[in-house]
């Protein structure tokens, strides 16, 4: 069976990331919201609660997944909307600090990434115990990721098509989206480069993976 009616009700569970930022927002930067920001807010959360109801009670759009993965991923979203908070407001204490010069975004984004490689590495064997991957075996699993990667090794790599040339290019577009996005962080407000991602992330599942959700919906089918 298609799981395009599991991808869109991802979607919107994927939205608690903006009710999240409101309340973090608040917290954090003590910004107040009028009544029709904060009730376009709870339509969200509405959203996003039936979205996960229905599944949890056998509708269509998660029947196959429990309560607690939503949950988790719902719960997930507020250590990535924190973060974006965060670099707003290290853009509005920079800009008081510096005498209305804000910090510049790759000060901003190397910090960030910084640290996301550091609790990646402090948490890869936690990790690799969650894929079923033993510690002692992580580093030739690296070595087998890095020569896919690379696209060498001949014909030990059949599953490689691609590389290196395409994980190249989705690095190089990732990098130029997260730029954009703290830049307009820094511009204006994370809420809005949230709504402005969101928007064009959209854009870009609907027209540019749609040929190959079809094709996948239709191989399910055959």
């Amino acid at each position: 069976m298609c799981r395009l009616s599991t991808l869109n009700t991802l979607s919107v569970v994927l939205q608690s990331f903006l009710v999240w930022q409101l309340i973090l927002s608040v917290i954090v930067l003590g910004r107040k919201y009028r009544a029709n920001q904060i009730l376009g807010c709870l339509l969200v959360t509405t959203g996003v609660i039936l979205s996960v109801v229905s599944g949890a009670n056998g509708g269509s759009s998660l029947s196959d997944v429990k309560f607690f993965w939503p949950a988790v991923l719902m719960a997930s979203s507020a250590c990535q909307a924190g973060a974006s908070i965060i670099k707003e407001f290290v853009f509005i204490d920079g800009a008081k600090r510096l005498e209305g010069k804000r910090p510049d975004i790759f000060v901003v984004n190397s910090f960030g990434s910084g640290f996301q490689a550091l609790f990646v590495l402090l948490l890869l064997p936690f990790l690799s115990n969650l894929k079923g991957i033993p510690l002692t075996e992580l580093p030739a699993y690296v070595n087998r990721g890095a020569a896919c990667f690379l696209n060498v090794g001949g014909g030990n790599l059949n599953d490689c098509p691609g590389a290196p040339l395409l994980p190249l290019l989705f690095i190089t577009m990732n990098m130029a989206f997260n730029i954009s996005v703290l830049n307009l962080v820094k511009m204006s407000t994370a809420l809005v480069a949230s709504l402005t991602a969101t928007l064009a992330g959209s854009y870009l599942f609907r027209y540019t993976f749609c040929h190959f959700l079809f094709h996948t919906c239709l191989e399910e089918q055959v």
